[in-house]
């Protein structure tokens, strides 16, 4: 009976532990309502050759007339930043809802958010090296 009770609770356990790597930050999402400027932090983690980038948020709950930054959270020995030209790119944004520009030598990238209603995609793109394929997070206004 004991030894059946110590084996459940190994299983238990490597079952919870196996499944927290699925909890990322990224799943989270931020409401800026309350905020004037909404941030979110980018960061780069690399194993071996292979680079991926996160987003501390994966879904931005935007507000009219708002301003979202996304600053680089680049670890010891590390020099990404977004693309001076389309760090942050909004996939259908054909009304120009969001008016979006390189700050600090390319570690912040800052967009104003009309606030028209919708799920907007965007497109984080980093430079630096190894090189990081981009990530497609979400800004939805209300």
């Amino acid at each position: 009976m004991k030894r059946r009770l110590v084996s459940c609770s190994f299983i238990a356990s490597t079952f919870l532990l196996g499944c927290s790597p699925m909890l990322t930050a990224s799943g989270q999402e931020i409401d800026c309502n309350a905020v004037a400027t909404c941030r979110v932090h980018v960061s780069v983690k690399c194993s071996g050759a292979m680079c991926n980038a996160s987003v501390d948020f994966g879904r931005v709950i935007g507000k009219r007339n708002g301003e979202i930054v996304w600053e680089i959270s680049n670890q010891t020995g590390q020099s990404y930043a977004f693309d001076r030209s389309n760090g942050i790119v909004f996939a259908r944004d054909t009304n120009r809802n969001f008016d979006c520009h390189v700050e600090a030598s390319g570690g912040r990238f800052s967009c104003k958010n009309r606030g028209d209603r919708g799920e907007y995609k965007y497109t984080v793109n980093l430079v630096g090296a190894p090189t990081v394929g981009p990530l497609d997070p979400f800004v939805v206004n209300n």
